[in-house]
C-alpha cells in the first residue's frame, strides 16, 4: 500500500486543527460522535450550499485527528425516507426548517435540514440552523441584496460541544454506559415498624 499524505492547502489553515484541540479530542475518556444532518445540493438553497462541504471537511478533520475516539457521520437527510427523518426528530429534535428562497422568477420556500448533532452516552447537543447559530455568520450579501452565511470556527464550536457532552457524566445511566463500571447499592433503613406509616410500604 502507498503512503497516504494528508495537507492542508486553505488560506489560513482553516483545516489544520490547533494543537490544544488535537491533545483535547484524543484525551477523551470515551467515545464521541459527531452527527451532521443537511439536505441533498439539489435541495439546498444557495446562500447555504456554500457551507455545506466546508462544515463537512472540518468534523471529518476533528474525526481524524481524534486517533478513533471521534466518528463522523454524514446524512442527507432529505433523500432517507420519513422512517429515518422521524427518527433523527425523536432522538435529537433535528427537524427541517423553513427557508425563503428568491429567484428572478419567483419566491417559494424550501424545507432544509442543517442541524449538527454532538452525542456520547446518553447525552447529546443539538446545533441547528439559526440566527443565533454559532457555527454561521450571517451578513448582507451585496451583490444580491441578499444574506450571505458564513462558517465562524467550527473547530471551536465543536469542541465545546465535545466538552460538554464527555464531561461529568448527566446520569448514573451515562457513567455506567461509558465507564462500563460494576456497581453495588447498599440501603440503610429501619425496621419496618420504626418508620412512619407514609414510609411503611417502602
Amino acid at each position: 500500500s502507498g503512503i497516504r499524505l494528508r495537507t492542508d492547502l486553505t488560506e489560513g489553515n482553516v483545516y489544520t486543527i490547533n494543537p490544544v484541540t488535537r491533545e483535547f479530542l484524543r484525551d477523551l475518556d470515551r467515545p464521541a460522535e459527531i452527527i451532521f444532518y443537511y439536505s441533498s445540493p439539489d435541495s439546498m438553497p444557495p446562500m447555504i450550499r456554500p457551507i455545506v462541504d466546508p462544515l463537512k471537511d472540518a468534523i471529518a478533520e476533528m474525526a481524524t485527528e481524534s486517533g478513533g475516539k471521534v466518528t463522523a457521520r454524514f446524512v442527507a437527510l432529505d433523500t432517507q425516507g420519513k422512517k429515518a427523518q422521524d427518527a433523527a426528530a425523536d432522538a435529537y429534535g433535528v427537524r427541517s426548517l423553513s427557508i425563503p428562497v428568491s429567484t428572478a422568477t419567483e419566491q417559494a420556500v424550501k424545507n432544509v435540514y442543517f442541524s449538527v448533532v454532538v452525542t456520547s452516552g446518553d447525552r447529546f447537543e443539538h446545533i441547528a440552523l439559526s440566527r443565533t447559530c454559532p457555527l454561521i455568520r450571517i451578513s448582507e450579501d451585496l451583490n444580491t441584496f441578499g444574506i450571505k452565511l458564513e462558517l465562524t470556527d467550527p473547530e471551536y464550536v465543536l469542541a465545546n460541544t465535545l466538552r460538554k457532552v464527555v464531561q461529568t457524566y448527566g446520569s448514573v445511566s451515562g457513567a455506567l454506559v461509558a465507564q462500563d463500571l460494576k456497581v453495588g447499592l447498599t440501603a440503610y433503613v429501619s425496621d419496618k415498624d420504626s418508620l412512619p406509616e407514609n414510609m411503611a410500604d417502602l
